[in-house]
């Protein structure tokens, strides 16, 4: 008989990717494995796409939290106040907010000339072509064709996270084609249906190396986490009637916001209730919510609900374990530490 088939969905949202990754951390702890050795399939946009194609290749969780205790200063330094600080607001108006330098300085740090094809779990990466005004996926499965594509993740890392606004767009030549890559985030920040498609399309592939009798409506488990939603009335804000000034910083976030409750969605029509779960934590105050506030404020803010929303939340880590063991990952019966 087929055994579970288990997917890791990472969604984006740039320094709040320290969310899913302390929620693996904790995942580790409670199961004693690593987490390439509990899933089959990995999709990430964004944030997302990068812890994802870090655990295809080894990191282990607490590597990548790293990427953003440690360097999120260098990816979004602080902008001051100030004449300074105004005059780069100024300057957003035709230009991305941020230099992707740092960004690459820490993508080249972490993930050097590694490239799909060195990717021990299957893994999809999102992003966006304007080149074709298309969805484009990286997906490891294409270096093993017999025609193989293949790519440089520090490449695949910074075409995912591109998000407008932010980052300028990314130029990459991929498949012979020349490509203008921006954050997947735009039309599919959950990247959940991307990869239950993937494996419904494809496995057989000989990649997934699955048995004759496995069935993605019985087999496919999905564990899909988030990096914190804005729970606020945002009818309420006075930016909501301004112009491009007042939104420009904003309309990044709420797409990504909508397609995160879209997928969600998706997901939970698809999949049987206790084949997909799907974690994440609330933020109730607008000073922390911005995708690249680099501040110990807001980083300590995310850690802090983490472990009052998840961690110390004895149904939520019931849930998840019962979860686990649903997908084979844990023995039925098992007890674990429900605290870090």
């Amino acid at each position: 008989m087929a055994k579970p088939f288990l997917i890791l969905s990472l969604d984006g949202g740039g320094l709040r990717g320290i969310v899913p990754t302390m929620i693996l951390m904790q995942i580790e702890q409670i199961t004693g494995k690593k987490i390439q050795d509990m899933f089959q399939l990995m999709a990430g946009t964004s944030t997302g796409g990068l812890i994802a194609l870090g655990l295809s290749i080894g990191k282990t969780p607490a590597q990548l939290k790293d990427i953003y205790v440690q360097n999120g200063k260098k990816i979004f330094p602080a902008t001051g106040g100030g004449i300074t600080g105004l005059l780069h607001k100024a300057e957003q108006l035709f230009e991305p907010k941020y230099s992707p330098a740092g960004l690459q300085s820490v993508l080249d740090q972490y993930f050097g000339n590694t490239t799909m094809a060195d990717c021990k779990v299957p893994v999809i990466a999102c992003c966006y072509d304007l080149a074709s005004n298309t969805p484009l996926f990286f997906k490891s499965r294409y270096t093993k064709q017999a025609q193989p594509i293949n790519a440089k993740l520090t490449e695949v890392c910074r075409a995912t996270s591109a998000a407008p606004t932010y980052f300028p767009a990314f130029r990459m030549s991929y498949n012979n084609m020349d490509r203008v890559c921006i954050d997947g985030g735009v039309y599919i920040n959950n990247p959940g249906m991307a990869a239950f498609s993937e494996i419904c399309k494809y496995y057989k592939d000989p990649l997934y190396n699955l048995p004759p009798d496995f069935n993605p409506d019985v087999n496919v488990f999905m564990l899909s986490l988030g990096t914190g939603t804005y729970t606020a009335n945002l009818a309420q804000k006075k930016w909501i009637d301004g112009g491009l000034v007042n939104w420009a910083t904003k309309i990044s976030d709420i797409m990504m916001q909508a397609t995160n409750q879209s997928t969600v969605y998706e997901c939970s029509e698809m999949l049987p209730a206790n084949q997909y779960y799907r974690m994440n934590i609330s933020i109730g105050d607008d000073k922390y919510s911005d995708m690249a506030d680099s501040s110990d404020a807001t980083r300590n803010y995310l850690e802090q609900q983490v472990q009052a929303q998840i961690f110390n939340n004895a149904q939520v880590m019931k849930d998840l374990q019962a979860f686990l063991v649903r997908a084979g990952v844990m023995p039925a019966g098992s007890i674990s530490k429900l605290t870090p």
